[in-house]
């Protein structure tokens, strides 16, 4: 048995992340630290973790999360328990082992803000984009330094029926002029379990379509368990769960343990706000590695874990105001 303890924290998003209300950057959004505690004859070991619900994709809140965790009632609850278990290996290779952290792959998320006032194109790499309100401006100032060769993610967050989804496919074709190729996918276009009408590659999030199988699986380390997939993908993206640094530090560790890292991947989310002492960035771009992804010449950002901000984090943690949730 051990102790688990929490602290709330709130974080207010830089940009908009989906075409939910509740993403709006202006807005606080209330997270959860735990920690728990186990005593042993020899030490006394400390771990933690993290969880940031999105209420608009059906997670619980923070409340209930609270309320229920002893039982271990919700999926989110036993990985986070998960987490808070297996932290204390992720520690050992930071602060005793010392060995080497691997760097990844990761895509731009949008639109790399330091290029948009350069006169020289954008990189020639992967690019996410939400189809929000914004995507047509997105696009435009896209279009303006079009590299020659690039990749789109497109983000629908369910947006779409058949009918909107064909005007928006018209509006590509004219800015792809005619080739599709440069699409890697659309994820969760429709809420629907229907995408029989969707022509172009698809991934599942957070709606599970009846058909047809999606081509990738958005994998969230920090809400699922990749054991529990019912079906087999052809690529697994894995992504953070856009929270604080803890959270994409923990779904860095099940990146390096069961992604395919020749992929980009979505771990380095938008830069936010939070109202801790977890400020400071816990991965820090290497290089631009040219490579051949998707049978294009592109330029994929490397990045790699930076152990002093990550072992300054567990620091910090430690002085947080924590209070006793329960005993498990």
């Amino acid at each position: 048995m051990f102790e688990v303890d929490f602290c709330p924290f709130q974080i207010r998003l830089a940009s908009k992340l989906n075409r939910f209300p509740e993403s709006h950057p202006t807005q606080w959004r209330a997270g959860l630290f735990l920690r728990c505690t186990q005593k042993s004859l020899s030490k006394l070991n400390v771990t933690f973790a993290e969880y940031y619900p999105h209420p608009s994709l059906r997670d619980i809140t923070t409340e209930e999360f609270l309320d229920t965790f002893a039982a271990q009632k919700y999926c989110s609850q036993r990985k986070t328990l998960q987490f808070l278990i297996q932290d204390h290996h992720y520690q050992y290779h930071l602060f005793e082992d010392k060995a080497p952290l691997p760097s990844f792959y990761n895509h731009h998320f949008g639109i790399p803000e330091e290029s948009r006032e350069s006169p020289a194109s954008y990189p020639e790499s992967v690019y996410k984009l939400k189809c929000d309100h914004h995507f047509k401006q997105l696009l435009e100032c896209f279009d303006k330094k079009r590299p020659q060769t690039f990749l789109l993610r497109l983000d629908a967050n369910g947006l779409f029926n058949e009918t909107s989804y064909q005007e928006f496919r018209s509006y590509l074709n004219t800015f792809l002029k005619g080739s599709f190729s440069s699409i890697e996918y659309i994820e969760d276009p429709s809420e629907s379990t229907d995408w029989s009408w969707v022509d172009l590659p698809t991934a599942q999030d957070f709606v599970q379509p009846k058909s047809p199988i999606p081509d990738y699986y958005i994998y969230k380390p920090n809400r699922d368990f990749l054991s529990e997939l019912s079906w087999q993908p052809k690529k697994i993206i894995f992504s953070s769960y856009q929270g604080g640094p803890l959270g994409q530090w923990h779904a860095y560790q099940e990146l390096m343990a069961f992604g395919d890292l020749s992929l980009p991947h979505g771990i380095i989310t938008p830069s936010h706000e939070i109202d801790s002492l977890l400020n400071k960035p816990i991965f820090q771009l290497k290089n631009e590695t040219p490579c051949l992804y998707q049978k294009q010449r592109l330029r994929l950002l490397t990045f790699a874990p930076h152990r002093p901000n990550i072992e300054l984090m567990y620091k910090n943690l430690h002085q947080l105001p924590w209070r006793f949730l329960c005993t498990i």
